[in-house]
């Protein structure tokens, strides 16, 4: 089996484009700039949204009214950016650890086992496993600019991590960007309670 990371829905200010989103490095600073933004005018939706299934058919539809609601946060020069809804949805997650933590480590706040969610298939268990085998590796990915030397560092001391916690029979095949997406909403939903949880 393999591991895919595909940011299918891409979302500018106004539309939804079906074309490949950029990964520029002025492109991806925006983007951060954008989703963090959001967070700070809008905290409660932005939680709300994260904390849906990904896998509902509300969940893109959440993501791109709350990214033209709060389109203000774009700048007029980047009005037309695009990006993909896991971009987006894993700045968000950056954003809300961030302000949580403040300059301690995010992994510090990662829930025992009993109280934390289950995970929702396969890629994303794969994920809870690299966020608890390397945490602080984890946090430098996080904390680091992206697109610069530090996160390419910090990726690629993930890599053990990543290789133990997958079977035989599997192969990633992940970019930067999609990592550090998946690793801010896997930590993001590991200090989240399971419903019903205390």
């Amino acid at each position: 089996m393999s591991v895919f990371v595909a940011a299918a829905m891409l979302l500018t200010v106004g539309t939804i484009e079906q074309t490949r989103p950029s990964t520029d490095l002025r492109a991806l600073e925006v983007m951060r700039d954008f989703a963090a933004c959001v967070v700070k005018r809008n905290p409660d939706e932005a939680n709300n949204v994260l904390q849906m299934d990904f896998r509902s058919e509300e969940y893109p539809l959440a993501l791109r009214k709350l990214a033209l609601k709060e389109k203000r946060c774009l700048t007029q020069d980047r009005a037309n950016l695009q990006f993909g809804g896991l971009l987006f949805a894993g700045g968000m997650a950056e954003a809300v650890l961030l302000n949580e933590t403040g300059d301690a480590p995010f992994h510090e706040r990662l829930l025992p086992v009993e109280r934390r969610p289950a995970p929702r298939g396969a890629n994303e268990a794969l994920v809870f496993c690299v966020v608890d085998a390397a945490p602080q590796q984890v946090t430098d990915v996080l904390r680091s600019v992206p697109g610069d030397e530090a996160e390419s560092t910090a990726i690629a001391a993930l890599l053990p991590a990543l290789s133990s916690c997958m079977n035989e029979d599997e192969q990633a095949s992940l970019n930067s960007r999609g990592m550090r997406s998946l690793l801010a909403l896997a930590a993001y939903r590991l200090t989240r309670p399971q419903p019903g949880g205390n």
